[in-house]
């Protein structure tokens, strides 16, 4: 949903600069993904990216959940989708990723805590659901334990910026009082 505020972008968002990369928020040993077939780094080189990467493991640490590690084939997948400006959830997903998507004229972080993660209040920790919940995909998809990579991508479209993020391996499959843990006090 879209709301006021504005962000801007870099000529060429998410996609790599040719410069040397930021340092990462999580650094991490390069590793082959059998799920995307892609090596992992620490993060991105984007420092927007960086920034959600590194505000997406500050949130899962509260949810005793692993941090993750950045692929960037998941972040290619991303920002092909948010290219396409079409506000809606691609074909592809829920196969070897999940999506997350947000819009409108805020920072991509703002979009992840006041659109993703606000779920939270809507999740019953006490009493987990058994299957896919839909009140609070988003914010259960953040902190699922067993995803292990991130990949996002972003682009400024007609009216305002499009977000995504890619997931793998995909959380939301069932297993919940296993992988949505309350947050630490």
């Amino acid at each position: 949903m879209p709301t006021s505020g504005s962000t801007a972008a870099p000529s060429t968002p998410g996609e790599a600069p040719t410069t040397t990369p930021t340092t990462p928020a999580t650094t991490t040993t390069p590793a082959a993904n059998p799920a995307t077939g892609t090596t992992t780094t620490g993060g991105p080189s984007d420092p927007v990216l960086n920034d959600v990467l590194a505000l997406h493991n500050q949130l899962r640490a509260k949810h005793s959940a692993p941090p993750l590690t950045w692929s960037t084939a998941l972040q290619q997948s991303a920002m092909a989708w948010a290219k396409s400006c079409s506000h809606e959830h691609s074909t592809n997903r829920h196969g070897d990723f999940n999506e997350l998507i947000a819009w409108g004229n805020r920072p991509f972080t703002q979009a992840v805590t006041d659109e993703w993660y606000s779920e939270i209040s809507k999740y019953n920790f006490k009493n987990p659901p058994t299957s896919y919940d839909d009140a609070t995909p988003h914010f259960t998809q953040m902190v699922w334990k067993s995803t292990t990579e991130l990949g996002c991508g972003y682009a400024t479209c007609s009216d305002g910026p499009f977000y995504v993020c890619h997931y793998a391996p995909t959380g939301n499959t069932g297993e919940y009082a296993a992988n949505v843990s309350p947050p630490s006090a």
